[in-house]
């Protein structure tokens, strides 16, 4: 809550202080003796595992990277395999997302696809730091 107070042109404002927060005496700055302490990446743990959110994106993660590293327990088609007299078929129960123009099957294209996209995204994510720190060093020469 501030007020502003007309003095001739000049305005001036007055601040706002909070009162002080009154604390049981001992509480304020209180080390337990009694257990271990802890690291920053302890409690980062501790606090992640209680929201829902990261639970369910880091299953999601995970499955991700299973199918992407066994194809094979996915699906049994070969993503390569193309049959023209399938050609635009809709989905079957062997084939949950169909065929395309050529004849392949949808579902075994994008479950093998996963694992390109999952090594891609790996190899981006650790040469990208790799590239930075090389022109960074260069730079400075």
């Amino acid at each position: 809550m501030s007020e502003t107070v007309k003095t001739g042109r000049v305005v001036r404002q007055s601040h706002f202080v909070a009162p002080p927060e009154v604390a049981a005496p001992g509480e304020t700055d209180a080390v337990k003796l009694d257990q271990a302490p802890t690291s920053m990446w302890t409690d980062a743990w501790r606090d992640l595992r209680k929201r829902p959110l990261f639970i369910i994106s880091t299953i999601i993660i995970l499955a991700v990277i299973v199918i992407a590293a066994f194809p094979s327990l996915f699906t049994s088609t070969d993503p390569r395999f193309c049959d023209l007299t399938y050609s635009m078929q809709g989905p079957t129960s062997g084939h949950w997302f169909g065929f395309d123009r050529q004849g392949c099957d949808g579902y075994s294209r994008t479950i093998y696809g996963a694992s390109a996209a999952v090594l891609l995204a790996g190899d981006v994510t650790l040469l990208g730091p790799v590239i930075g720190v090389l022109f960074d060093a260069l730079s400075d020469v």
